[in-house]
């Protein structure tokens, strides 16, 4: 059975548990900004900030994210380390012609690590560890004695979405029910 990836502790366990650079680089991406699978397959170095502290993504929809602390190095080691390629996609695959990434080969990549080391993570599951990984570094940085609230600006966002379309159906009850 497989250990849940819960906290950022586990997810720095995994990632010293993998042997290639370029996997390590490309889950702790994914963990420490929510980028999407396309957005990571289309990702050039030109893209990356020269600080290395945020992205920007191309395509239908572009935005900028910021890289998580706990990615940096992990990106730039593999900046570094990686093989010279006709091409300009950050990642690719390491074996035959050094081709781009396909949905497929990130999906693996992530699977083959998940089933190796026995942590039971996914694609969306790295991909929405994000706000864990950002409450942690602001709640290390916030003093103990301060009265903030234990949520993340994105626990409650979520949390308001949530109540939106019961606050909806709610009226739309009331209303049928007055008439």
């Amino acid at each position: 059975m497989k250990t849940p990836l819960n906290t950022l502790s586990d997810l720095n366990e995994c990632i010293k548990r993998i042997d290639r650079t370029r996997d390590k680089s490309l889950i702790s991406l994914i963990a420490g900004s929510g980028i999407y699978i396309d957005e990571i397959r289309m990702l050039t170095l030109n893209d990356i900030s020269n600080d290395f502290s945020s992205l920007q993504t191309t395509g239908k929809r572009p935005r900028q994210l910021i890289i998580s602390e706990f990615a940096k190095p992990l990106l730039k080691q593999w900046i570094l380390e990686k093989p010279k390629t006709s091409h300009d996609k950050l990642f690719f695959s390491l074996t035959g012609n050094l081709a781009p990434l396909s949905q497929r080969g990130i999906d693996n990549i992530i699977r083959k690590w998940a089933d190796t080391i026995a942590i039971d993570f996914n694609y969306q599951k790295l991909r929405t560890f994000t706000p864990e990984i950002q409450s942690n570094k602001t709640n290390q940085d916030r003093p103990s004695n301060t009265n903030h609230s234990n949520h993340s600006y994105h626990e409650k966002k979520i949390i308001i979405t949530r109540f939106i379309p019961l606050i909806a159906l709610v009226i739309i009850l009331v209303k049928r029910l007055l008439k």
